[in-house]
């Protein structure tokens, strides 16, 4: 049986093609923000905002595989019908990129993202729709386990409906969960820290605004009237500003100009020093992103942020890819174990280029990889053919197999 008949087969069958959720195109679209409330704003925050971009456009810009597995290995299962669906364009509105960066936003802001399974007539998923998950319900059938997924609707005249979908038509990427069957929204959860930091962003906007500090002061010891003054302060201001600026002045001996030095109050000293702490708490705590990647720290060494680099995929990127990975292998494979789904996150740990110099050196002179390999995973566009040795695998010739020793039987 051809993977396409596999899944033609296994798949539900509607008896007509089905039709995207009104969720799209529609006022639900157009009225998404407003929906989501305190998250209209929470994504506003500087930091949030640095965060959650910065981990979902590096998982949204990772390759991703649909394998076809064998005994031998595995291939690019580019006959699979879910191909191009799964590695190039999920809907006709959004590319890989767009639609993979919307899930992560959705799953680190509110922690559950809904994807809906448009099929056609013969039961095969042809497109997969973003559903807003702050209109999103579920409940849990008690016979069968399976949940049901209702979704509030509004339409023009103000009127509210419930669509509802069966397990089978949605995939649910779910966040940190405590009951395991929603995500946890961390705007929710840690709505005190985020309010806080808010606070603090407005604090420094007050202090910008309420500051008056004067570039420097311009005495004269005789009394001057109120007129001379506005005067004097409006030639200053045309003599020497804008493109006149750093221009030389020349005063009478009796006028006296000094800059004017002033450091830090208290009070800005107090916001800058809580508003960093606030910062680094959202970053680290929460998101697990290296503070340098948003600016949070000192220049690091060149060692220390190779490793962060490093641990930000091993353990931030990693578990996040692996989640979506198994939930797509279930909820639109059918945990097939012929073909497998793959983020590709071994471009964010290569190293310099002298390491991987040295990788590949060891991996081509003890047959861990081919020349076609080495030249693929670098992207150099080059291609050997299998007859001039470019699939074949080496290794030196003084390696042979190890075999244990025949025991000898003593008569003794």
């Amino acid at each position: 049986m051809s993977l396409f008949d596999y899944f033609k087969k296994e798949q539900p069958t509607p008896s007509v093609d089905e039709t995207r959720s009104t969720t799209i195109g529609g006022v639900t679209v157009a009225n998404w923000d407003s929906a989501f409330g305190y998250g209209k704003t929470v994504d506003k925050l500087s930091i949030v905002y640095g965060c959650v971009n910065l981990r979902a456009s590096t998982i949204a810009s990772l390759p991703i595989q649909l394998n076809l597995l064998s005994e031998t290995g595995y291939a690019e299962a580019i006959d699979h019908p879910y191909f191009k669906l799964i590695t190039k364009t999920p809907n006709p509105f959004q590319t890989n990129y767009t639609f993979w960066h919307w899930a992560i936003t959705q799953l680190d802001l509110f922690g559950n993202a809904y994807i809906q399974k448009v099929r056609n007539g013969s039961g095969l998923v042809t497109e997969l729709i973003p559903l807003n998950p702050r209109e999103v319900y579920i409940d849990i059938d008690p016979i069968t386990g399976k949940p049901t997924y209702n979704m509030t609707l509004a339409s023009l005249n103000g009127t509210v409906s419930i669509k509802t979908f069966g397990d089978s038509q949605i995939i649910h990427l779910k966040g940190y969960s405590r009951n395991g069957i929603y995500g946890m929204s961390i705007i929710e959860t840690f709505k005190t820290l985020f309010d806080g930091y808010g606070e603090l962003e407005q604090a420094g906007t007050q202090i910008a605004k309420n500051a008056a500090k004067p570039a420097g002061v311009i005495s004269h010891p005789a009394n001057m009237k109120e007129e001379e003054i506005q005067k004097l302060k409006a030639s200053w201001q045309t003599g020497f500003s804008g493109v006149n600026s750093g221009k030389t002045a020349f005063l009478p001996n009796t006028f006296k100009a000094e800059p004017l030095a002033i450091g830090l109050t208290a009070q800005e000293a107090e916001y800058i020093s809580q508003k960093q702490f606030s910062a680094q708490r959202i970053a680290a705590d929460i998101f697990r992103v290296p503070l340098h990647m948003l600016g949070l720290t000192g220049a690091p060494t060149y060692a220390s942020v190779e490793q962060q680099a490093i641990e930000f995929v091993q353990y931030t990127i990693t578990p996040i890819v692996t989640n979506i990975e198994q939930q797509i292998q279930k909820s639109l494979l059918d945990d097939s174990d012929e073909v497998e789904i793959n983020f590709n996150v071994n471009g964010l740990l290569r190293g310099d280029i002298s390491t991987r110099i040295e990788f590949y050196r060891f991996a081509l002179q003890n047959g861990v990889m081919t020349t076609n390999q080495v030249n693929q995973a670098e992207g150099t566009g080059v291609y050997i053919s299998p007859e001039s040795g470019g699939d074949s695998y080496v290794r030196p010739a003084n390696f042979n197999v190890i075999t244990q020793p025949t025991p000898t039987v003593s008569n003794n």
